[in-house]
């Protein structure tokens, strides 16, 4: 049987750079449920950065993020995030280390990095095998210095047109 292997993509839009002011250190974009340590790690993050979260929130988990330096933006338009990406320095990944979440493609760790920014990420399989791919140290989460203060806001991002749609729907042969 024929068949294809086609990996995630990222939207044009989203292939930017971030603002030279942010209004955010932080931004968390996808699902807090199921994701056993986030809430703990924004609360901390959250002690020395402006965070944005980005998704659907319950009203319980709302209740634990309340804090000064947490915007709860909730789930937003498509459209919309290229300009709350653009207003911020770091995005964050955070992925359960469990099979299958720890082998998949992290859309929204491509997602920042192609909109310029930096990526703070757990380790796991896919995000170290990634990441030593793409020749780029993200910040890693539990390292015990999380001073985004000492890297660069206009550090080296890599790179990561070839995950443009364009060129991965290019790459898979779909055509043919």
């Amino acid at each position: 049987i024929p068949y294809i292997y086609r990996d995630m993509g990222v939207d044009e839009a989203l292939f930017q750079s971030p603002s030279e002011n942010p209004l955010y250190d932080i931004v968390y974009c996808g699902s807090i449920a199921g994701r056993n340590g986030l809430i703990e790690v924004l609360r901390r993050l959250a002690g020395t950065y402006k965070v944005v979260v980005v998704g659907q929130v319950s009203d319980l988990e709302s209740s634990l993020l309340k804090h000064e330096n947490i915007t709860i933006l909730g789930r937003v338009e498509r459209k919309d995030l290229p300009e709350i990406y653009r207003a911020s320095r770091f995005g964050l990944n955070f992925t359960p280390d469990i099979y299958p979440y720890n082998i998949q493609t992290s859309t929204k760790t491509l997602e920042y990095l192609a909109s310029g920014l930096g990526v703070i990420s757990n380790k796991y399989k896919w995000s170290e095998q990634f990441f030593s791919k793409i020749q780029y140290t993200p910040v890693w989460l539990y390292d015990t210095d999380l001073s985004l203060e000492n890297i660069s806001f206009f550090e080296t991002i890599p790179s990561i047109d070839s995950y443009s749609w364009t060129n991965i729907l290019h790459k898979c042969k779909l055509e043919s």
